[in-house]
Parts: C-alpha cells; sequence; structure tokens
C-alpha cells in the first residue's frame, strides 16, 4: 500500500502546507508522488523542479531535482541528480525537515548557489565533509 493511502491524514497536510507555500503541482510518476513547479530564481533564471517523495515516505525526506534545464555538472548532487540538501553526517533527518514545504526550500536556496557557482566557481554555502 502506498504511503498516501495508508496515511491521508499526512497527505492531506502536505498538501495544506505546499497550497500556502507554493503553486506545484502534486502528480503520481511511476508510483511516487511528486510536486512539479517551475520557480524563477533571483537572477531571473527559469527552472522546473520536483519534489519527490520516496515510498518509504516519512522515514526518509522527499528529494529535490532539478527537471528542467538539465543541470549536467554541478556540486551537491547524487548520481541519480537529486539535490544534496543536507550534510551527509546527517543520517537521521530532523522531523520538520522531512515535508515537502522545506524541501522545495532547500532546493530554491540550492538553485541559488547552484547560479552563484556558476558565476564565480565557488559554491556560496557552508561545505560538508
Amino acid at each position: 500500500m502506498k504511503w498516501w493511502e495508508s496515511r491521508p491524514d499526512l497527505l492531506e497536510r502536505e498538501i495544506g502546507e505546499m497550497a500556502v507555500y507554493s503553486g506545484a503541482s502534486l502528480e503520481e510518476i511511476d508510483g511516487q508522488l511528486a510536486w512539479l513547479e517551475t520557480v524563477v530564481t533571483d537572477f531571473g533564471q527559469i527552472f522546473d523542479i520536483a519534489i519527490v517523495y520516496p515510498i518509504s515516505y516519512p522515514v526518509l525526506p522527499p528529494r529535490g531535482i532539478v527537471v528542467n534545464p538539465a543541470i549536467s555538472s554541478a556540486p551537491h548532487r547524487f548520481s541519480d541528480g537529486s539535490l544534496c540538501l543536507f550534510p551527509p553526517s546527517a543520517p537521521s533527518f530532523k522531523p520538520k525537515l522531512r515535508h515537502a514545504k522545506h524541501i522545495r526550500g532547500l532546493t530554491c536556496f540550492w538553485l541559488f548557489c547552484y547560479e552563484v557557482y556558476r558565476r564565480t566557481g565557488e559554491w556560496p554555502a557552508q561545505q560538508h565533509t
């Protein structure tokens, strides 16, 4: 059973929170739920992003992904293209960061850092080892 079928209360909370913070649409893609949204950064660049819930949600948080334009080379990304939004030393994510609205905010911050990186060659946020 999918998490949103067994936990409709959790899905309703996610929908309510995203409605306040985002104009994203919720879609089921390959058996997973994902918020899809077009965002415009502080630099005026347009990105299509996805916030994808893992099958094991809420044990693991959603992932942030840049859908378009394709980003072929950038730091702080995993091999599947999803964004590294947490330090690797944080295996037990804070429960409040397991919600799509927080992952969306971190994804937008990642995009800001990416645009600075493209202009300067340096990632402006704290580096984690």
